[in-house]
């Protein structure tokens, strides 16, 4: 599945997905068009949403959801700041995102079941995370705990995986390769897919949590 993107010279806010060797274009748009988004789904599947995204020399602070069984997207509240190159993951109906910075906002998601359309929903509060241990890093969910991936520390690229425990970042393992904005995949809730990322673009890891 694709979302938004770039075509010169405008910004895509086109949602695609393939299906049987086709790309289907029956899905209705975004209304807000950006590139690089950061998009998170619910663990059913049944909803994504888009967080964010560039908007060439400023970056959005629109936040979509959108409902795959009812093909709709809802407007929800924006970020309180722009997040540039943000990444973001949702678990237990709670979405978070962070940018390349130091700085990151989750919010709860009060959401019906995959079997119900939404009739409407309640404004987000986004609450402040604290401050990130490193910058330039990847979110992800493992073991139902928000944690970040790699980053920069001071300039060096850094291995760390940092796990946000009562509010605080505790550092729970290192990679074999230090890497910034790399991709994550969980394929369970203990474990996940590193792959590629700055300064490791070749490099395929797996993480699992004991």
């Amino acid at each position: 599945m694709l979302w938004g993107g770039w075509r010169f010279p405008r910004f895509s806010n086109k949602l695609l997905t393939l299906q049987w060797g086709k790309w289907d274009r029956e899905y209705p748009p975004m209304s807000t068009s950006r590139s690089f988004p950061a998009v998170a789904t619910t663990a059913d599947g049944e909803f994504l949403v888009v967080i964010g995204g560039s908007l060439g020399i400023n970056w959005s602070l629109a936040v979509e959801l959108f409902q795959m069984k009812s093909r709709l997207w809802f407007k929800l509240t924006d970020l309180p700041q722009s997040l540039p190159r943000p990444s973001a993951t949702i678990y237990g109906n709670v979405v978070h995102v962070i940018g390349i910075g130091d700085k990151g906002y989750s919010c709860p998601l009060r959401l019906p079941s995959s079997d119900q359309q939404i009739v409407s929903l309640t404004p987000l509060s986004w609450k402040r995370l604290p401050p990130l241990p490193l910058t330039q890093s990847t979110a992800a969910t493992l073991c139902g705990q928000l944690v970040i991936v790699g980053g920069v520390e001071n300039r060096p690229l850094r291995n760390s995986i940092h796990m946000l425990v009562d509010r605080e970042w505790l550092e729970i393992g290192h990679m074999a390769s230090d890497r910034k904005w790399c991709l994550l995949v969980s394929t369970s809730p203990d474990k996940m897919i590193i792959l590629g990322g700055w300064g490791a673009l070749q490099s395929i890891e797996e993480c699992i949590f004991v």
